[in-house]
Parts: C-alpha cells; sequence; structure tokens
C-alpha cells in the first residue's frame, strides 16, 4: 500500500516530461493508490493526490484533475489542474481526442446551429420571454429542439 506521502518516490519521468506513476494503475491507466489503511472508498487517483500536495489544499467538489500533456499515469504538477466535466470536455474536443459519437455542438457533423446562436436562443428565452414555437422559426428548426436547447437536454457543454 501507498500512501499519499510517498507519492513523489513511484514514477519515473517520460520523454515529454510527465512523471509516470510506477505503481498500481487503473483500467485506463490512471495510477492509483489507497489511503488511510485500504478498505471501501480509500482508491484514490495518483494526479489527485499529487495535485493536492503539490498544492497544499484538497481539490474543490465537482472539480477534476485534467492533464495538459493527456498522459493518464502522469503525476508531474506543471502538468495538472484542475476544472469542471465541462472544462476537461471542452479541452478533448480542442484537441481532437473524442472518441465516442458525434462530438458536441457545432462540431457535429449536422448541426444546424452555432454556440453563439444557441447562446441567444437562450437569452431570448429567458430574457425576453419569446417562446419555443417563435424561435425555432426564427433559426429554422424544430419547438422540440429549441426546448431541449433552453432546457440544457442538448448543447448542455455551453
Amino acid at each position: 500500500m501507498v500512501q499519499p506521502s510517498d507519492v513523489w518516490s513511484h514514477y519515473t519521468v517520460s520523454d515529454g516530461g510527465c512523471w509516470e506513476w510506477t505503481m498500481s494503475r487503473s483500467h485506463n491507466g490512471y495510477g492509483r493508490l489507497t489511503v488511510d489503511g485500504g478498505g471501501p472508498g480509500r482508491n484514490k487517483r495518483a494526479c489527485r493526490v499529487a495535485w493536492e500536495l503539490h498544492n497544499g489544499t484538497t481539490i474543490p467538489d465537482g472539480c477534476i484533475v485534467m492533464h495538459s500533456c493527456d498522459n493518464p499515469p502522469c503525476i508531474n504538477p506543471d502538468h495538472l489542474s484542475i476544472g469542471s466535466l465541462k472544462d476537461n470536455s471542452e479541452d478533448m474536443v480542442r484537441k481532437g481526442r473524442w472518441r465516442g459519437g458525434s462530438p458536441p455542438g457545432e462540431l457535429a457533423g449536422r448541426s444546424k446551429l452555432t454556440e453563439s446562436q444557441v447562446h441567444l436562443i437562450r437569452k431570448m428565452h429567458a430574457e425576453g420571454g419569446i417562446g419555443y414555437r417563435r424561435l425555432a422559426a426564427m433559426f429554422g428548426i424544430a419547438h422540440q429542439n429549441i426546448r431541449l436547447i433552453v432546457i440544457r437536454k442538448t448543447w448542455a457543454h455551453i
């Protein structure tokens, strides 16, 4: 069992400057360690422990550790930052790492709207009280799709 204080003694440096975790890894390559004597809920990602040790604080609720190097076993504090799931998804799309289905938003091949139009739709509905059917006619899409945009069932990443 590796304790959090031992994190800095369990990595090797790669050519790209990554500090790759040399102990146990999850099925998707992230380093992992057991804390507080083991037991349920005691496994943590090594990158989370590394970020917290380096920054001297805990990761805020709802935040995740993101890797600028896109290398899951990396624990190099210079490659780690915290952000939301939305931040991480946007980073993934921006870097061309999207692998599932259609990419979100205007990157989807059949998208009829841009992000700025989606922002405008939400603003016009919220501030101007313009209904779904009228917005649908203005933007050339079905009113059901306007509703899904407004309630963030679609275009939820923005």
